[in-house]
């Protein structure tokens, strides 16, 4: 009866909130959600940074075990029963839902926030071709059409990406001589001054060659700006 409807999809909603808190909250805001990151984007990589992979995997196999679990509890309780094909090609479905939500299939990229608009936009392309009259063997077509476009779309942009990393890294490679140039001529007019000052040491009274060397030593360690201030001073106070 439409009670007993609105009483399932009710409890079904609310699972699916409850689902959703906790899957973003622990994606975002724990060390597993970072781990599982990490480990999407470069397993070798997370394992030399200190994640322990081995651990990490069986636990989110756990919990997507957990999650399939409960898709099928739902499934069941909105079909009101169960049978062995229910559930076929759902998992083409999700695939589809979830690259339209910007989920990377290499890994390491996703929001439960994304995953939700793209299962929502591809829901409404479902009602969209039924509306049609669309054969419904077409909707696998679809499907596959959508994954498509989506993964030639993120890798055209990824391939933008590093396009423009490879033209900084080009920028930054023609802009290495020019700056190792600029650090030898700063390194040898150093080297001029620490001549000037040692020349003046030699015939320096006992006060002056003790700022001299207090000079020369905060210059040797690079702090030039300091050295500066102190050779102004000593010489405002030699004009007055």
């Amino acid at each position: 009866d439409s009670a007993g409807l609105k009483s399932n999809m009710t409890t079904m909603f609310i699972f699916f909130v409850l689902l959703c808190a906790i899957t973003s909250f622990v994606l975002n805001k724990t060390m597993f959600g970072r781990a599982l990151y990490a480990i999407g984007g470069n397993e070798n990589a997370a394992e030399v940074s200190g994640v322990n992979t081995r651990r990490s995997k069986i636990l989110i196999y756990t919990v997507a075990g957990f999650m399939y679990a409960m898709a099928g509890y739902l499934l069941a309780a909105k079909s009101g029963g169960a049978s062995s094909g229910l559930g076929n090609g759902y998992e083409l479905e999700a695939i589809a839902g979830c690259t339209i939500g910007g989920v990377s299939t290499t890994g390491g990229i996703g929001t439960v926030g994304g995953i939700l608009v793209g299962v929502l936009v591809f829901e409404l392309l479902k009602v969209v071709l039924q509306f049609l009259q669309v054969n419904p063997y077409y909707n696998y077509i679809v499907q596959g059409l959508v994954i498509v476009i989506a993964v030639v779309t993120y890798f055209s942009e990824y391939k933008k990406v590093g396009n423009i990393i490879k033209e900084k890294r080009r920028q930054i490679e023609a802009e290495l001589p020019r700056l190792v140039s600029n650090i030898n001529k700063t390194l040898t007019h150093s080297r001029d001054i620490l001549g000037i000052l040692d020349s003046y040491r030699e015939h320096a009274g006992e006060e002056l060659r003790r700022e001299l060397d207090i000079t020369v030593a905060d210059m040797r360690s690079g702090n030039y700006e300091v050295a500066l201030t102190r050779l102004e001073s000593r010489v405002g106070s030699s004009m007055m």
